[in-house]
């Protein structure tokens, strides 16, 4: 049996899709991980987060979940990407005839 130590995870925090589950879910490569706590984390959902919980992956105890600063600019530059991604190619034409 493992012992109960601090670990953690790191993903996008959402609203759970599963009310029985939990109240919020954390996707974490691909995979979902359910957390029901009394505590009102809103003001992440949609967001890169930390989760830090004590025990094991069968049987935790949320610890705190935190906005993950780090990933922020990596979000920033994979939105602008998703948004530019559209835009037509371009080329620069000279024509001689100047500015």
């Amino acid at each position: 049996m493992a012992t109960s130590t601090e670990n953690g995870w790191k993903g996008t925090l959402l609203k759970s899709d599963n009310s029985s589950k939990g109240n919020y879910m954390l996707l974490v490569g691909g995979h979902n991980i359910y957390l029901n706590t009394g505590r009102d984390y809103s003001a992440l959902v949609g967001k890169p987060v930390n989760v830090t919980y004590k025990g094991t992956l069968d049987s935790f105890g949320l610890i705190d979940i935190t906005r993950n600063k780090i990933n922020k600019y990596k979000t920033l530059a994979l939105m602008l990407l998703e948004t530019f991604k559209n835009f037509p190619d371009f080329e620069l034409l000279d024509t001689g005839g100047g500015f």
